[in-house]
Order: structure tokens, then C-alpha cells, then sequence
């Protein structure tokens, strides 16, 4: 009975491991997903945002034609 009582100790001891685990590795991807779409939604040569573009525009420091061009490529 003892060996008993022991045995399913053992069990519910490797059960509970088994389910943190689980529990670490469903909050690290999570964790994973949550951050990967962080950040600004832009080009990583590109140096400027769609709002620096419209203002370099409405400047007049790039033409129509070359603000179309940099909005498509953002």
C-alpha cells in the first residue's frame, strides 16, 4: 500500500511538471506573437514614416510623382 501511495505521488508530481511546462511554453509563444507585429509598420531602409512623407511633399522637397513612389514602397 505504501508503494501504492508513493507511486501515484510520483505521478501526480510528473502530471504537475508536465502541465507547467505546457503552461511556460503556451505563454512564451504567446509572449512570441504578441511582440513579433510590434514596431513601426515600415520598410527597414526606408529612415522615414508616411506622415514624414506627406510633409516633405506638402514642402515641396520630392515631387508628386516621387511621393507616390516612396508611399507604394512603405
Amino acid at each position: 500500500m505504501i508503494a501504492a501511495v508513493d507511486l501515484m505521488e510520483i505521478i501526480w508530481g510528473i502530471a504537475a511538471l508536465a502541465a507547467l511546462l505546457l503552461g511556460a511554453v503556451v505563454a512564451l509563444l504567446y509572449v512570441k506573437k504578441r511582440f513579433r507585429g510590434q514596431g513601426p509598420r515600415q520598410s527597414p531602409d526606408s529612415g522615414f514614416t508616411l506622415d514624414d512623407l506627406r510633409q516633405m511633399y506638402r514642402d515641396g522637397e520630392i515631387s508628386n510623382k516621387e511621393y507616390n513612389l516612396l508611399k507604394g514602397k512603405l
